[in-house]
């Protein structure tokens, strides 16, 4: 996963600095903004669905972050744009990254990169609720889990521009995907010695999804060589996602084993995220 996020900074950063000279306009900027995480709960009684546990929230406030965004015009109708976010844990795991070319005024084509962590929590209540007669997870501790969505899209832009006023509005489709997962759960039987461990693989999943996103931006003042002004933006992502895997569960020893691979309908999911900034023009 580090070597995938340096990769794509990388890829962001070489063209800017390679480029520079074509750039005509830049601004940066700082924002904070609230995701929200709707995901449907299929019931799947027989074996345990990840996306039952993922963390969701009704824009409760509980997945609030802040930003540091940039934006970029060059003389050949060309933009790009980059929103980096960090959680309360302070780590930079949120990325949006948009490129998008104008051959004509008002109208062009878009490409974008998202990518943000995700918390799975407490999954072993599955066993818990389902396997009766074993101390369901001998692992005590809070069970939790991270995984890293990514997806890269393309679709139609609009733009429009003026003295005090910048527009985008992008209505983009592509595909999205997961960091792989792996995690296991051991038990043994009350008043026994049977022992059993479920070992889960979880794939990268990748399934198609519908990326709109509108951001508005404001020229307020003008600061000597530069200009302060205020932006918006929203974006939402949707899709039907899967989280399916590989078990394999060994009984008594290592050397016991049954493998199976689990595949689930695919659930509704949707995130939406706003936020609000300032940012600086030159």
């Amino acid at each position: 996963m580090l070597k995938l996020k340096i990769i794509v900074v990388a890829l962001l950063i070489l063209p800017l600095i390679t480029s520079a000279q074509l750039i005509k306009k830049t601004q940066v900027g700082f924002s904070v903004g609230n995701q929200g995480v709707y995901c449907e709960n299929p019931q799947t009684p027989s074996n345990l669905n990840f996306l039952n546990y993922i963390y969701t929230d009704n824009f409760t406030g509980e997945l609030l972050y802040i930003a540091f965004t940039g934006n970029f015009e060059f003389s050949n109708n060309m933009y790009a744009n980059a929103v980096v976010g960090m959680y309360s844990d302070l780590a930079p795991v949120k990325y949006n990254f948009a490129f998008s070319y104008l051959p004509w005024k008002n109208i062009g084509i878009g490409a974008s990169f998202i990518g943000y962590s995700q918390y799975i929590d407490e999954y072993n209540q599955f066993h818990w609720e389902h396997d009766a007669g074993m101390f369901a997870d001998l692992d005590l501790n809070y069970r939790q889990k991270s995984m890293y969505n990514m997806g890269l899209a393309i679709g139609p832009e609009l733009r429009y521009e003026n003295s005090w006023f910048i527009g985008n509005i992008r209505a983009q489709v592509g595909l999205r995907w997961v960091s792989e997962l792996d995690t296991k759960i051991v038990q043994k039987q009350i008043n026994g010695n049977y022992k059993r461990m479920y070992s889960y693989a979880v794939g990268k999943n990748p399934n198609l999804y519908l990326f709109p996103e509108i951001e508005l931006r404001f020229r307020l003042f003008n600061l000597s060589k530069s200009t302060l002004g205020i932006k918006v933006r929203a974006a939402a992502e949707y899709s039907k996602r899967t989280l399916n895997y590989q078990i394999t569960t060994y009984e008594w020893t290592t050397q016991s084993s049954a493998t199976e691979n689990i595949s689930f309908a695919p659930s509704a999911y949707t995130s939406i995220e706003t936020d609000f900034g300032l940012f600086f023009e030159w």
